[in-house]
């Protein structure tokens, strides 16, 4: 079988159990990708910015992302479970990171903000427009 993530090939036993359930992903991946969640918050002058990801310091490219964007449901289930009312919850990826300056007025109202996100993001450098 082919990984859908590194596009290398691997073999992969079949049993009676899983005979119609093939695995897409090679055991490397599978290592490599675990699912960890990671929270960093930083204070603001009304509240928190908190950064909820999976993966620490991995690069990836878009291939990857889109492979890996399923295991953002275990983060969405961890903030229904948290739910604050005088929150608000973004999903955060390159072009949000990228294009920050231009819609964080839009966030000033709220005095806790969480990004959610598959890499960690640098907010350290936004600081100054909160």
């Amino acid at each position: 079988m082919k990984c859908r993530i590194c596009d290398n090939f691997f073999y992969s036993e079949t049993s009676f159990e899983d005979i119609f359930r093939f695995p897409s992903i090679c055991e490397k991946c599978s290592l490599k990708y675990t699912i960890n969640h990671y929270e960093e918050t930083l204070p603001i002058s009304n509240g928190t910015v908190t950064s909820h990801y999976i993966y620490n310091d991995i690069r990836m490219n878009a291939k990857q992302k889109d492979e890996l964007k399923s295991n953002l449901e275990s983060i969405w289930i961890k903030m229904i479970e948290k739910h604050d009312n005088k929150a608000i919850y973004l999903f955060m990826d390159d072009y949000l990171y990228e294009t920050f300056e231009s819609w964080f007025p839009f966030l000033k109202p709220f005095n806790n903000i969480h990004f959610m996100s598959l890499l960690r993001y640098d907010f350290d450098g936004f600081m100054n427009f909160f």
